[in-house]
């Protein structure tokens, strides 16, 4: 794999053919069909050290239920709440337990590993990353613009109104990622769950400063 420094990932591009066959007679190929594999190395140590962490934590509390020979209760939700150990229960008592080895073989053979597609296009691996994650950034605008702004429609009249409509919601958008900013770095993360319940609390007002300097709090 070729190492890309822009978005520091390894990266390799496959050329393939892909036919879908339309009936028996006739078929389609694809238009310059190619595979991108690429390989985050720290989104695969981040991942690798979660799964060792979340292991230890189930290996402590399992052992402790083992050692101490505590009862369970639900044992059906007991099995659930491990997802890297194979448990047996007997009598209501922890009996023994296991690595589930081949699923951590598996998950640790993707970590860090994710591909796109392109169709009909020249972009090199390096390319085709990059303008997924515009596109990327293009629905989190859209998403955040119907659900943070809470604007699912827009209902114009002319295309300068559009404009001038989109404006204000971009303008709205970057003082709510603000607030969200002032919400993760501060200790408002203690009061509010969530940067949304700022923008409700500070939703029924609005500081207005006129001309003269006065200033007057007026319903938003």
């Amino acid at each position: 794999m070729e190492f890309d420094i822009n978005n520091k990932v390894y990266y390799k591009q496959y050329n393939e053919i892909y036919e879908v066959k339309i009936n028996e007679d006739s078929s389609i190929k694809s238009d310059k069909f190619k595979i991108n594999i690429y390989l985050d190395s720290e989104l695969r140590a981040r991942l690798q050290t979660e799964q060792d962490l979340q292991i230890s934590v189930e290996r402590l509390s399992l052992n402790e239920y083992f050692e101490k020979n505590i009862e369970i209760k639900d044992i059906e939700k007991f099995k659930n709440s491990f997802s890297y150990h194979d448990v047996e229960i007997e009598n209501g008592k922890l009996k023994f337990f296991n690595l589930k080895n081949n699923k951590i073989k598996k998950e640790n053979c993707k970590f860090g590993f994710f591909s796109i597609i392109t169709n009909g296009l020249d972009h090199d691996a390096s390319t085709a990353l990059e303008e997924y994650c515009l596109r990327d950034e293009q629905e989190k605008y859209y998403f955040q613009m119907k659900d943070v702004m809470d604007c699912k429609t827009q209902r114009n009249w002319s295309e300068d109104g559009k404009t001038g409509r989109l404006f204000i919601l971009f303008i709205g958008l970057i003082l709510s990622s603000h607030v969200k900013h002032i919400w993760k770095t501060t200790e408002l993360r203690n009061r509010f769950d969530s940067s949304s319940a700022i923008l409700d609390e500070m939703r029924s007002i609005r500081m207005i400063e006129l001309s003269d300097s006065s200033k007057m709090m007026t319903p938003l």
